[in-house]
């Protein structure tokens, strides 16, 4: 959890660029189950990264929900780490990768 709060701080002002082109963020189909276990059973962590996305993303805007949706999938990564294939967490990972990467 430290490093996605750690992430989250760092993450660029270019990335808003990207997510105004993000439409829609959603996990695999096969992995609904883990978001559901993640937001009830991580509900706090799930909440003070999404503070910690909206205070260091004052300006997001509408796509706020882009980041948010990004860091949950990325939790869920986390979470799951140790059982999911490496597909699925690249899967996972991806939107928050590509976000943090943003120049």
């Amino acid at each position: 959890m430290h490093r996605l709060l750690d992430e989250a701080r760092r993450m660029p002002p270019a990335s808003l660029s990207f997510a105004r082109s993000v439409s829609n963020v959603w996990p695999p189909d096969h992995l609904v189950n883990l978001r559901e276990m993640v937001r009830k059973h991580y509900r706090g962590d799930l909440g003070t990264l999404h503070t910690t996305l909206e205070e260091h993303l004052p300006d997001a805007g509408a796509q706020l929900g882009v980041y948010l949706a990004a860091g949950e999938m990325a939790l869920m990564e986390a979470v799951g780490r140790s059982v999911l294939p490496a597909e699925d967490r690249r899967a996972l990972r991806k939107l928050w990768d590509t976000l943090l990467q943003a120049r």
